[in-house]
């Protein structure tokens, strides 16, 4: 019952912004605000809040097998960057959406659905599994995920060092400095941070409902591309991972992780990034929404697949 009151309570939060966009509360322009908040201030204060006492991990969990984890995170967010963009062009998405579909099938929703999802069927250990997995995901989508966003809006846009100084890059390497020196911030930090950090997950599903608000419902459940995108991000793409992580680590727990969070829908990161341009934005904003919605089958699918 947890994981259907955690997965119910991400969709009543699109569903929040959804009515709010068509009663005229929201709109493209506040949209666009939102999505400023959230990369500017509220995720990475999640990020960087989350970051102090991940040093002290569980005894059953030995050193070796970290590094191990974290180099596995690496090689396959590595690996899924010419994957996603050769099935980007496989699936023939216009051109102006390609950088956009990689993101999508580049990153699941680890983090806002993936650590309630695994507390609820694995247990607390598997939270830490979860971070230690995904530390590359955010340095990544920082960088080259909202490049892609901006390639597609603007063809001309050039990728420029200045895409490694975002509050969100920041945030992502003090947060693995932070782990390997074993330093911890101070508790009033920590706990301011994660007030603030708490704002990103229920303002960015409010923003992905509000997206949907200004299409078609009807052209949401039929675009025949987007169900090619939500079988690749919910069943595929877990099952290559799965595999990857059984060649190269021994341990139960961390296989059924790994395969459980990149099981998990696009990340609403992809959604509320692509906010601020038309037509980037309602493409993410349909395919977050519909594999969201198709999760709520495919997460428990999923955990009986596994064994969990």
């Amino acid at each position: 019952m947890e994981i259907v009151t955690t997965m119910t309570k991400l969709l009543l939060a699109i569903a929040a912004g959804f009515f709010l966009r068509k009663r005229g509360v929201l709109s493209k322009d506040t949209d666009s605000g939102m999505s400023q908040v959230i990369l500017q201030v509220s995720m990475p204060a999640l990020i960087l809040g989350s970051a102090s006492g991940l040093n002290t991990p569980d005894a059953a969990l030995s050193s070796d097998a970290v590094l191990r984890l974290i180099w596995l995170g690496f090689l396959f967010y590595a690996l899924m960057v010419p994957l996603a963009w050769l099935l980007a062009r496989f699936l023939k998405t216009a051109v102006n959406l390609r950088g956009t579909t990689m993101l999508m099938l580049m990153f699941p929703n680890a983090v806002f659905m993936g650590y309630p999802v695994v507390s609820a069927f694995l247990g607390r250990e598997a939270v830490f599994y979860t971070t230690v997995f995904h530390l590359p995901f955010n340095l990544l989508f920082f960088t080259l995920g909202l490049y892609l966003i901006q390639k597609d809006h603007n063809p001309e846009h050039r990728f420029s060092l200045g895409n490694f100084l975002t509050p969100g890059v920041v945030a992502s390497l003090a947060a693995i400095i932070l782990y390997f020196s074993g330093l911890n911030l101070p508790s009033l930090l920590t706990e301011s941070l994660g007030f603030i950090g708490s704002l990103t997950p229920p303002l960015s599903l409010v923003v992905i409902g509000s997206g949907l608000a200004a299409n078609s419902l009807r052209e949401l459940f039929g675009q025949h591309r987007l169900y090619w995108i939500s079988l690749l991000r919910l069943f595929l793409i877990p099952l290559g991972a799965m595999l990857l992580t059984r060649v190269f680590l021994n341990n139960p727990m961390a296989i059924q992780v790994v395969a459980l969070t990149v099981a998990m829908p696009i990340a609403s990161a992809v959604g509320m990034g692509s906010a601020q341009y038309p037509e980037q934005g309602k493409f993410a904003a349909q395919a977050v929404g519909l594999t969201t919605l198709l999760a709520m089958l495919s997460i428990p699918l999923w955990f009986a697949f596994i064994g969990g």
